[in-house]
């Protein structure tokens, strides 16, 4: 998952040439736009996940103990 937002950034920044040559490419674009944000969009929401729900599973906090 790393990896897709960079190769859809790259397909996005192909197509903006690809549509100088035919206008079809401009779905490239489209795709490309969606697809980065959705995998972003993905990355975010795991780490989120990941820094401040999987740190408190399974723990017991004491009143006395503030970590």
């Amino acid at each position: 998952m790393v990896v897709t937002p960079f190769a859809f950034l790259m397909l996005d920044v192909l197509s903006w040439w690809l549509t100088k040559i035919n206008p079809l490419f401009a779905w490239l674009t489209i795709i490309g736009g969606i697809g980065y944000t959705l995998a972003s969009a993905y990355m975010w929401f795991v780490s989120v996940i990941q820094m401040w729900w999987y740190p408190w599973r399974g723990k017991v906090m004491d009143e006395n103990c503030w970590r």
